[in-house]
Order: structure tokens, then sequence, then C-alpha cells
């Protein structure tokens, strides 16, 4: 492993987070690679077409998102080919016509990566949320206030 390779690594959870705020999500293929396997805390797996596909969509309903990605923990494997992360999160969602117009949420997420002729792209990833604040209604109703103790896996 070499310092390179964290900052590359490091990058691409930057790039994925602009790539949803700003809603270019062709940033997207940056950080994924085509048969990433990605599954939200609730929901079926999808792969990089549908996540993107949901994102469009989701996203689109919203006045405005940013996302943080903090503390990384990356493991490279001796072969210098693969690796591990995790890292922290927090969303924050913005709908002007709810009030409250905010919802917050935070948890992680655990990603393997490869390194491919590219450079580094994530294969999989895993989020897990861990408490969430705000309106619900911004995000569909669909979350519960509150936090959920979780425990590193």
């Amino acid at each position: 492993m070499t310092v390179a390779d964290d900052l590359a690594i490091i990058r691409l959870l930057s790039v994925y987070a602009r790539a949803l705020d700003t809603l270019e999500l062709d940033g997207i293929d940056e950080v994924f690679t085509v048969d990433a396997r990605l599954e939200m805390s609730k929901g079926r797996p999808m792969d990089r077409a549908a996540y993107k596909a949901m994102c469009a969509t989701e996203l689109a309903k919203l006045d405005a998102t940013q996302h943080m990605v903090t503390n990384p923990i990356i493991d490279v494997a001796a072969s210098g080919t693969t690796a591990r992360c995790r890292s922290y999160y927090q969303a924050q969602h913005a709908r002007n016509d709810c009030d409250p117009p905010l919802a917050l949420m935070g948890g992680w997420v655990d990603d393997e990566l490869e390194l491919r002729d590219e450079g580094w792209r994530i294969t999989a990833r895993r989020w897990t949320s861990v408490w969430f604040d705000g309106n619900a209604e911004v995000l569909g109703g669909a979350l519960r206030q509150g936090a959920q103790r979780r425990r590193a896996t």
C-alpha cells in the first residue's frame, strides 16, 4: 500500500459525493465498476446502472443535497490490487416544499475496491444507516427518527 493508493481511494469517495450533490451523475461511472454490487441499508442490491437511475429519480425531487464522507480507514491487500475501506457519511437533503425542509442522516459505508487499468474502482458497497433527524417527508416519509446502535462488523 502506498500513500498514492490511499489518496486515489479518498478521491473516489469525494468524486462520489460531488456527483450526487451536483447531479452530475456520470461521476458515478468514475467511482463504481459496471458490475458493482450496491446494497442500501434497506432494499435489494443493485448494479451501477440501477443505482444511477435511482439517484437520478430521487435526487431530482430535492432542492439541494450535501453528502460528506469522512474518516476513511483503508486496508489494501498484500497483492496491492484489492482493498477494503470503511468511511463515515452524513447526508443532508433539502426540499423547499416541506416544512421543515431538511432531512439528515448518518452512518457508514463499507467498500470493496479493485485496482483496474483506469485506477481504483469500487466493486461493492454496503451502506449502514445509524441515525436520522429532520422531516422524513423530505425523503418520501420512509425513515424513522432517532438512532440505532450499530456494531462495527
